[in-house]
């Protein structure tokens, strides 16, 4: 490489984290990901209408199950996935078998797709480490 070019790489390269980067570029996408349950899950509701937005934190996923009628619109966020828990809520609420599928499959992209009325999203949630100091 002649030193233009090395010139303009650096250049292009030095605002962005390379070592980021290579980080990511080892992960082996021929590897099967094992998916452990979670020994402890988090489920926050959020429900809201035109007028009002109610935040809670349920102590088990039995308490979703009122949600299902009372004519607002509901976000039911899990952390953590247990097999058990993802077959009660989704059998409690309709949800068709396929999105079950995609809810407990590890390395599912995210998506967006709305079957039989119920709009069913997957998403990445990025958190941050402390001790890393990186998302």
């Amino acid at each position: 490489m002649n030193r233009k070019s090395r010139y303009y790489l650096q250049k292009i390269l030095l605002p962005f984290n390379v070592s980021r980067t290579k980080e990511i570029v080892k992960v082996n996408p021929t590897r099967i990901p094992i998916r452990e349950e979670a020994k402890d899950i988090q489920i926050y509701v959020y429900d809201y209408d035109k007028i009002t937005v109610e935040e809670r934190k349920l102590g088990h996923i039995t308490e979703c199950y009122p949600y299902l009628n009372d004519n607002k619109f509901t976000w039911i966020n899990v952390d953590g996935i247990r097999k058990s828990d993802v077959e009660s809520l989704c059998n409690y609420y309709g949800v068709h078998p396929l999105i079950q599928e995609d809810i407990q499959s590890i390395g599912q992209r995210p998506k967006m797709e709305e079957i039989e009325n119920v709009l069913f999203c997957i998403c990445n949630m990025l958190f941050y480490n402390d001790k890393l100091y990186k998302v």
